[in-house]
């Protein structure tokens, strides 16, 4: 939604106060309203939101108030004298130079330069603040009511839609078989993107105060309740890979956290797997499910079968892609336009599409060309090359490495709440895109911060315990 420039001026001009007088405020206020990049405006011609207006503010008054620090800092970088470093600080190195290059890749230069601040820059500037500002573990409960906020307001609106009126701010997907919620996105499953993840930070938060249960029993009340919302929300987007996302992650949290959750996880699952194996109707669900056999599954496949044509053009597409905002136009020569289905399970169905005109035309589905691959690996692939999609892999490994570093030494719930989160993520990626979009890119890097901080919190304990 576009919005008035006088309204941009005077919400800049009280974030910007509240900013120089709490710059922890301003950050929390971030994290609490990711979704604002919805409202967009135009500066001299420049596209923009108010949720990168945020950050840029934020990130000016930072600066200013630490000109003196950084002066000094880079100076002593210059003079050779060892300076602490920020954990994943090469990989942001090497992310920004891809995307920077991956703008010179793109048909569409304009375009692409958008997506390199919106999803890259202004993600990892986003990344700094955070360490700097909110880094120490005692803002951690405020960062988590930020979020708990955050989700609240998406799940609110996603309830009104399925309870009460599913046109209201979703015109589109409310005509859906069945009808799906958008909440405040233009998509349905943009809801299960941005909620997935965070519900799964939430239970890690509340497993993490539990013990103080009786001091903070409200804050606890508060985060149940955001989560069951949120789950609902989830259900009603009828976001599948988020369900799946979140299942899998409560799993494998179940098989990690202790020897009784190992053991009722265990009992759950043989339990499901046999209604699944003794229900027919439910076996072949699943299995139709799990091998990409519906509609969506179908289309999702034949996305992958182009993209990988595309691919495999010449070496420059393997190695470079084809640029920040450049898959649209690049896929056009190898999209198909439809696909046969077989909305009926017939098992004919080969043999009457070859024989009926009339049975082709009614088990024709139209595809469209969509902005990015729906494949976490393709996304990256296409967008930054090789390179992005070998330096993502590796920044995930670093990232589960130090997780596990950390859980290891202290059983931090947050630090496994983290660790799935981002698994979450991945999981729900291998079908569409968890990355590229404004609020997901950010979140991307708040997950990532978050657990940064932890580090270095955790090695400044280690390094104080050392010294007495």
């Amino acid at each position: 939604m576009m919005i008035n420039l006088l309204v941009v001026a005077i919400f800049g001009a009280g974030f910007a106060y509240l900013a120089f007088r709490r710059l922890d405020w301003a950050m929390l206020t971030i994290i609490a309203s990711l979704p604002s990049y919805l409202l967009r405006f135009k500066l001299f011609g420049l596209p923009s939101t108010i949720l990168e207006l945020m950050i840029w503010l934020t990130l000016a008054v930072w600066l200013c108030k630490n000109y003196a620090n950084l002066s000094s800092g880079i100076k002593s970088r210059w003079q050779g004298r060892g300076l602490a470093r920020y954990p994943f600080d090469w990989e942001m190195v090497v992310i920004l130079a891809l995307a920077w290059l991956a703008t010179w890749v793109a048909r569409d230069s304009q375009a692409a330069l958008g997506i390199f601040k919106a999803y890259f820059f202004d993600a990892i500037v986003f990344y700094l603040l955070y360490i700097n500002i909110l880094g120490p573990k005692e803002n951690l409960p405020r960062v988590m009511r930020a979020m708990t906020c955050s989700a609240a307001l998406v799940s609110a609106v996603a309830w009104y839609q399925g309870l009460v009126d599913m046109t209201w701010l979703n015109p589109i997907w409310s005509h859906q078989n069945p009808p799906r919620a958008t909440s405040v996105f233009p998509y349905a499953n943009a809801v299960g993107l941005y909620l997935a993840p965070i519900i799964v930070i939430l239970i890690g938060y509340g497993l993490s105060i539990w013990k103080f249960a009786r001091e903070r029993v409200w804050e606890l009340v508060a985060v149940a309740a955001v989560i069951v919302l949120s789950m609902g929300s989830i259900y009603w987007a009828r976001s599948e890979g988020a369900m799946v996302a979140v299942a899998l992650a409560l799993l494998i949290w179940a098989l990690i956290a202790s020897k009784k959750s190992r053991i009722v996880a265990g009992v759950g699952l043989v339990i499901l797997m046999m209604a699944v194996m003794g229900v027919p109707e439910m076996r072949s669900k699943v299995a139709e499910k799990v091998q990409l056999q519906d509609l969506a599954g179908e289309i999702r496949k034949q996305q992958w079968r182009e993209t990988r044509k595309l691919l495999s053009v010449n070496w420059q597409k393997v190695f470079l892609g084809v640029g920040l905002s450049g898959y649209p136009v690049a896929v056009k020569p190898f999209h198909q336009e439809g696909i046969f289905f077989d909305f009926d399970q017939d098992e004919d169905f080969q043999a009457r599409l070859k024989s009926s005109a009339e049975y082709r035309a009614t088990h024709w589905q139209p595809v469209d060309i969509y902005q990015y691959p729906h494949n976490i690996v393709l996304n990256f692939w296409v967008e930054l090359g090789l390179l992005g999609v070998l330096i993502f892999g590796w920044l995930l490994i670093k990232f589960w490495y130090y997780a596990s570093l950390i859980y290891r030494k202290r059983q931090d719930m947050m630090v496994l709440a983290l660790a799935l989160a981002m698994l979450a993520t991945v999981i729900h990626g291998l079908v569409d895109v968890p990355y590229f979009k404004n609020d997901l890119a950010v979140l991307w890097w708040l997950i990532i911060a978050m657990l940064a901080s932890l580090k270095l919190n955790y090695e400044r304990s280690i390094t104080k315990n050392n010294r007495r």
